[in-house]
């Protein structure tokens, strides 16, 4: 169990009480998080195209994703 993973974005107070804090605002710590959320998205669609091949062909959804897998996401 990684403590610090789940409670760095909360304080612990005396009387065991927590506070969640507020986002943060650092334009590289967000960056990475969206880029994060974008990559746990493609491969999810990556996936789905198993599933759905005939909807992602009809759509053209494979080409733009692997267009986005070859450009660095």
């Amino acid at each position: 169990m990684n403590p610090h993973a789940t409670f760095s974005a909360m304080e612990m107070h005396a009387d065991n009480s927590f506070t969640p804090l507020a986002m943060v605002t650092d334009h590289q710590i967000l960056l990475h998080a969206i880029k994060n959320v974008a990559q746990v998205g493609l491969i999810a669609l990556f996936i789905f195209q198993h599933v759905f091949k005939a909807k992602f062909e009809l759509l053209g959804l494979r080409a733009e994703m692997e267009r986005l897998k070859h450009s660095g996401l």
